[in-house]
Order: C-alpha cells, then structure tokens, then sequence
C-alpha cells in the first residue's frame, strides 16, 4: 500500500500546490506554468493553454497521433497507442504519474 504523502498548499483558496516539473516518459517538459490544482472530485487535466500545446506537440511527435476539434480527441492505431507514454508531474519531489 502506498503511503499518503502532503503537500502545503501554495494557495488555500484551490487545492493548489507547487509544480516542481512535469514528464512526458523520460523527458522534462518546460512548461511555463509552477502550479497545480489538484481535486479528487473529478477526472480532468487542466492546463495553459500554452502548456497544453506543448505537450499535445510531444504526443505528437513521439506518436504520430493527430489531435482534431475543440476537445482535442486524437485517434489512433494500436502501433501509435504503443508509442505513448506516461505523464508524470513531481511536487516537493515526489513524482505522481499518469499512466496510459
């Protein structure tokens, strides 16, 4: 069983809490944003609409996936699902991840 692990919250008006770096697979992700607010209450992943581009971009790359629309709904093919990798975001040092 995995131990729960808290974190000070860097803003107490949302469950905010400060981003040390974010992941895709092996690879450090320079996003612009420092902040990430968590809430168990839901399954989204918001971010900048800058950061979100540059992790869309990666996917891209590394996949092939094309993302279409406004929801950004990338289909793909058992190969390219293969190539995807996890995300993972590092608070106070302890890294949490996305899986696939």
């Amino acid at each position: 069983m995995t131990p729960i692990v808290w974190h000070d919250l860097a803003n107490t008006q949302y469950w905010t809490l400060n981003l040390d770096n974010a992941m895709l697979g092996n690879s450090t992700i320079q996003i612009g944003t420092k902040y990430l607010i968590v809430d168990t209450g839901t399954s989204f992943n918001l971010l900048p609409p800058n950061d979100f581009d540059l992790i869309k971009s990666m996917v891209e790359s590394r996949s092939g996936i094309q993302f279409k629309g406004s929801s950004y709904i990338g289909l793909c093919s058992d190969e390219q699902f293969a190539l995807l990798e996890d995300l993972s975001f590092q608070i106070d040092g302890v890294t949490y991840t996305l899986p696939v």
